[in-house]
C-alpha cells in the first residue's frame, strides 16, 4: 500500500514561488516514516549519480565471475570432485561456492557491461546470483539488459 502526504497551497509556498503554488490546490509527496511508525518501510532513495556500476562493485563482480569459471573448470577437469571440495580448499562456505558458481554461465553481454563499467548501478553480487535463469536472453531480460 502506498502512503501519501497531501500538502496545501499554503504549505507549498515555502518551497515554490507564488505563481507555481497557484497552479494546483494540492500535491502528492511520499510519506517519510517516523521512528514511532515502525510498521512503515523506510524510503531509501537511489542517488541520481549512481546510473552505472561503481568501480568497487565492478571489481567484486569480475572477481566472482573469474572464481566461478575457475571452479567450473576444476570440476570439469576432475581436479575437484565437488563444490564441498572447492569450499574446503578455498576456506569458504559451500553455500557461497554454489551460489557464485552460476556466474560461470553468465551472459557475455552482461559480463561485457560489467567489464566496461556500463552495467546498471543497482547490479550487485546478490542480485546477480539470485535465481539466475539458464538462458542468456532470459538473464539479460531479468537484469534489464534486453
Amino acid at each position: 500500500m502506498r502512503r501519501r502526504l497531501i500538502a496545501s497551497k499554503a504549505s507549498l509556498k515555502k518551497t515554490c514561488t507564488d505563481q507555481q503554488a497557484t497552479k494546483t490546490d494540492e500535491a502528492s509527496l511520499p510519506a517519510i516514516p517516523c521512528l514511532h511508525h515502525s510498521h512503515l518501510e523506510p524510503i531509501h532513495p537511489k542517488p541520481a549519480s549512481q546510473a552505472t556500476i561503481d568501480p568497487e562493485t565492478r571489481e567484486t563482480l569480475l572477481q566472482a565471475i573469474a572464481r566461478a569459471r575457475r571452479w567450473t573448470t576444476s570440476l570439469l577437469a576432475g581436479e575437484c570432485a565437488s563444490f564441498a571440495d572447492i569450499a574446503a580448499t578455498e576456506n569458504l562456505a559451500e553455500r557461497y561456492v554454489r551460489r557464485v558458481a552460476v556466474l560461470a554461465c553468465l551472459s557475455p553481454r552482461i559480463i561485457g557491461a560489467i567489464d566496461d563499467g556500463t552495467a546498471p548501478g543497482d547490479l550487485t553480487l546478490s542480485r546477480l546470483t539470485q535465481a539466475l535463469p539458464h538462458g542468456w536472453g532470459d538473464q539479460e531480460a531479468l537484469l534489464g539488459f534486453a
